[in-house]
């Protein structure tokens, strides 16, 4: 394939951020040089392939599904891609049926706190009228957020109250705990409730623990406790871009929107002979910062964190496997080839390209079918110094 025709196959996405411009990040901790620590096929550079080449080899069968190629950092990736596409294209829709439920149930609820007499039947009607939201809730939200229970539990409590003075015909006492229910649910139907117990932004599920490779990180006396902020964006191949935050802390000082215009034409222009359109399904870039709660360790950051071009991740997702190897076939003409490197279950290339006049030395790899970039920068591989600190923090180091 000539380099034109893979020019166009690039996609306008990619071109749009090239034209719009950026830096290429600056090296630094750079060690003159002693080998590189996890390289493999010493420095020989290789041409078509590694370790991991059969699953591209150009020769193959159309027809036959590619080789396997680092299924357990697909696994994880797919969890994490999963998570966050439904942020994006479902999370909208979760909470529009969620508050309509609800709004439902409270409203029964006041008109039978209006009632002249309430019955043990009306009360199993309203508990009727309650379960079926938190049902609703249940379909909304699956396992993304557990609000579900929640709210069983509390209109629960409530109903069972209800239906003891309900039974001794203690109207007052009933009139006073339907009150209190409807109060309750539609204080749960609020806007303020939804983005303190469930929000979209920052992100504060399950998706925190996928984005990283353990909970916390602790140091040699066992009193730092780590965390990761990571800034998120999210680009579906048809429908709008979304962007998020993603962490475990109850503040939310931090500046819209997580990556700017500026960080995301300086992450496109130095990923850009990675990125491939054909057959993609959507790209997730994600950049990652250390946070500890002492003064000698980073704060929880200020505003906007700046986005690391070396430690962002660019994750493209296609629509199979043999997609995503003929995408990583289709970057690699335009890039050099020069061994492999081992991170922990997974195998990595290692590519270097001209970008800006300057040399720039990246990894990437195929993991199911999605194709992977992260470490783009001037200083050299062997050259660099604990450069993947933070990506052993992360889902690319295991669970």
């Amino acid at each position: 394939m000539t380099r034109g025709r893979r020019s166009v196959l690039r996609g306008v996405a990619v071109g749009a951020g090239t034209l719009l411009g950026g830096c290429v990040a600056s090296g630094s901790n750079v060690r003159y040089p002693d080998g590189a620590a996890g390289a493999t096929d010493g420095d020989a550079r290789t041409g078509a392939g590694d370790s991991t080449a059969g699953a591209d080899d150009a020769g193959a069968d159309r027809k036959q599904p590619p080789a396997e190629a680092n299924p357990a950092l697909g696994a994880r990736t797919r969890l994490v891609v999963d998570e966050l596409a439904w942020f994006a294209t479902q999370y909208p829709a979760a909470v529009e049926t969620y508050m309509a439920a609800l709004n439902r149930a409270v409203e029964a609820t006041r008109t039978l706190a209006d009632a002249g007499n309430v019955t043990v039947a009306d009360v199993d009607r309203l508990a009727a009228d309650w379960s079926n939201a938190v049902e609703v809730t249940r379909g909304a939200f699956g396992n993304h957020y557990p609000i579900a229970g929640f709210l069983r539990d509390r209109s629960t409590y409530h109903l069972d109250v209800i239906r003891k003075f309900a039974r001794r015909d203690d109207r007052d006492r009933v009139r006073e705990e339907l009150r209190r229910l409807a109060s309750f649910g539609a204080g749960a139907a609020s806007e303020p409730f939804i983005e303190g117990h469930f929000p979209r932004d920052p992100i504060q599920n399950r998706l925190v623990e996928r984005l990283r490779n353990d909970p916390r990180d602790v140091d040699g006396d066992g009193t730092i406790d780590w965390r990761l902020v990571t800034q998120l964006l999210y680009e579906p191949a048809e429908g709008s871009p979304f962007q998020a935050y993603a962490y475990d802390d109850t503040r939310r000082s931090l500046f819209q929107p997580p990556l700017p215009a500026d960080s995301r034409a300086d992450i496109r222009d130095s990923y850009a002979p990675l990125y491939v359109g054909e057959n993609r399904v959507s790209v997730v870039t994600a950049a990652f910062h250390e946070v500890g709660p002492s003064l000698t360790t980073p704060q929880f950051p200020r505003n906007r964190p700046t986005a690391s071009v070396p430690r962002t991740v660019v994750a493209q997702r296609y629509a199979d496997e043999r997609a995503a190897a003929d995408a990583l076939s289709l970057a690699l003409g335009d890039v050099t080839q020069e061994g492999t490197y081992r991170f922990p279950d997974s195998t990595w290339r290692r590519v270097y390209y001209r970008r800006g006049g300057d040399v720039v030395y990246a990894f990437c790899c195929r993991a199911g079918e999605f194709v992977l970039a992260t470490g783009a920068e001037r200083t050299a591989w062997e050259e660099r110094v604990d450069w993947n600190r933070k990506h052993r923090r992360t889902w690319l180091a295991g669970e």
